[in-house]
């Protein structure tokens, strides 16, 4: 959904004018009787409403968290596409997107080391199933060392 990003002001020379007529109950209303040379647009509930859920939507889509890839928990060879592949399967419950981004942390929470960059260039896909619960990472060979990765794209 596009917003709207063509709002105008009231434009008017000095002050705005008004005038009070007096209502049967003891009250009083202003009637505007200013001269505009433009009408601006009312800002509504609608349209803050519209802004607060497309920020919303995008704080999802870039909240992350990060797994870690543990050298112990991969999986035996399997072939995928006539490649052979090792698997580590992860359940998790705060993924958002179907295709996340993803990308490498370090383990000491610095710059990559070299070790855990040669890791990373192992895995070759991150898939996540359709109920979103259950995160599969695939590498073209078994990583020596754990790998902590950031996903992009959770609750």
């Amino acid at each position: 959904m596009a917003l709207k990003t063509t709002y105008q002001d009231d434009v008017y020379t000095g002050n705005r004018k008004y005038n009070m007529t007096s209502n049967g109950d003891g009250t009083v209303s202003l009637v505007d009787q200013t001269e505009y040379s433009q009408v601006g647009d009312t800002f509504s509930s609608a349209d803050i409403n519209a802004q607060n859920t497309a920020i919303n939507l995008n704080t999802e889509k870039n909240r992350s968290t990060s797994f870690t890839l543990a050298a112990a928990s991969w999986g035996t060879a399997e072939t995928v596409n006539s490649r052979t592949v090792y698997t580590q399967t992860i359940s998790v419950n705060e993924i958002s997107e179907p295709h996340p981004e993803w990308g490498l942390l370090s383990a000491t929470g610095t710059i990559p080391s070299e070790a855990e960059e040669e890791a990373f260039c192992t895995l070759v896909a991150l898939t996540v199933d359709s109920n979103l619960n259950v995160m599969k990472v695939y590498a073209n060979e078994v990583p020596t060392i754990d790998i902590v990765i950031c996903v992009k794209g959770v609750k």
